[in-house]
């Protein structure tokens, strides 16, 4: 299932990397605050999932994370980002898309984010999984790193900075 997921575009992932993320959502199970939801067919058929835990603190400096630190500097990645749910995978099989899976999935694991503090990372490649998230209330708080089609910060619908966030952006008449 991650394979037919993440194995289009925009992700392009080749097939091996879903036995790369066996390995690390066993690693993950083990974070805290770690949670996750699946979809299933009536047939037992898995055909979404979404996983989430609490990002921890101090803020991580490595991959996607540095991003994120570069975009809101110490005090914003504090502010908004630590201590909060970061939602890692989101996956529906291609087949189910455009069914509310996805919706549902990250109300699911997102249900009990502390104050509502929900956020995650995603690619910014037009037409991609950015148009989901901005359709669903999740505000851009940083701006793509490090091109157009860079990894680019999302504060879920209910986190307390996703309203600042909305503002900053009218303000800045971006259009995602």
């Amino acid at each position: 299932m991650y394979a037919q997921a993440f194995g289009r575009p925009p992700w392009n992932e080749p097939a091996h990397t879903a036995d790369e993320f066996l390995v690390r959502l066993g690693r993950d199970a083990g974070r805290p605050g770690f949670t996750a939801a699946a979809a299933h067919r009536t047939d037992g058929r898995l055909v979404g999932f979404a996983t989430a835990w609490t990002t921890p603190e101090p803020f991580p400096s490595e991959g996607s994370y540095r991003h994120a630190g570069a975009g809101l500097g110490a005090h914003g990645t504090r502010e908004l980002l630590g201590g909060a749910l970061k939602v890692d995978e989101l996956a529906v099989r291609p087949d189910h898309a455009g069914q509310g899976l996805g919706t549902a999935l990250l109300d699911a694991v997102g249900a009990d984010a502390p104050g509502g503090r929900v956020w995650l990372f995603t690619t910014a490649a037009a037409g991609g999984p950015l148009d989901f998230y901005l359709r669903h209330g999740w505000r851009p708080v940083t701006r793509p790193a490090p091109h157009p089609d860079g990894v680019v910060v999302l504060l879920g619908p209910h986190h307390p900075g996703a309203p600042a966030a909305a503002l900053r952006e009218a303000a800045r008449g971006a259009a995602w």
